[in-house]
């Protein structure tokens, strides 16, 4: 069969759907493969007579693992094939079964490290490596976003005040849903989309809040000495 060339090849109901494929219960044949996985369920789908069945999954609680930028950074440096830095010794081999041990995780629901804001303000400013450490933080998020942190910071307020006005001197619940977006313990999807945008400018004007940061708190200091 000639092979179709990218602009004209189309994709087809069975390569939306994920092995193993089982025997359909209502056309036989072995065309029953794994469509979603979500709301602590499983659908199956059969790519021939088009029937869907779904069956459901344990319940999870998964643990929450936040990544800061040294790690993520050093990480992509090890995926990176043309990555002269951190390529020998100890150091790398830390990093990279690091990774190793965080993708495992992830895969089996034990575990998931959401990517932050901060993550894409503190890697956008690097230019070319931008892509790289993108790429670390999204994969190893599995969709998990934590929120930004001054929406973080009033949700803990609002909380602490609640708390205040009920006598209570216990922790409200719910902490880890005032800072992550979606539902943390449900099961990850195998099929995943992602669109990479940044605002137009984003980088200059971090590079500018940076600088002027670094010289109020200089100024601040004199001040005070």
């Amino acid at each position: 069969m000639m092979k179709l060339p990218p602009h004209l090849a189309h994709i087809t109901l069975k390569d939306l759907l994920k092995p193993p494929f089982i025997s359909c219960p209502q056309c036989g044949k072995e065309a029953l493969g794994v469509m979603t996985i979500g709301n602590h369920q499983y659908s199956r789908r059969c790519y021939t007579c088009g029937i869907i069945t779904r069956y459901a999954l344990p319940k999870l609680n998964k643990k929450v693992i936040y990544l800061d930028q040294f790690v993520i950074s050093n990480i992509a440096k090890q995926l990176d094939p043309d990555s002269t830095d951190s390529k020998r010794g100890n150091h790398a081999k830390f990093f990279m079964e690091l990774f190793q041990i965080l993708d495992r995780i992830c895969k089996l629901q034990i575990a998931v490290c959401p990517e932050s804001p901060i993550h894409q303000h503190e890697s956008v400013v690097t230019g070319a490596h931008f892509e790289n450490l993108r790429e670390v933080y999204q994969h190893l998020s599995y969709e998990a976003r934590f929120k930004s942190p001054d929406r973080v910071l009033h949700c803990q307020v609002v909380n602490s005040y609640q708390a205040w006005l009920e006598n209570s001197t216990t922790s409200l619940p719910g902490e880890r849903s005032i800072a992550i977006e979606g539902d943390l313990d449900d099961w990850t999807n195998w099929l995943r989309i992602e669109m990479n945008y940044i605002l137009p400018g984003l980088s200059k004007e971090l590079e500018a809040t940076k600088v002027a940061r670094t010289k109020h708190l200089r100024r601040l200091a004199e001040l005070s000495g």
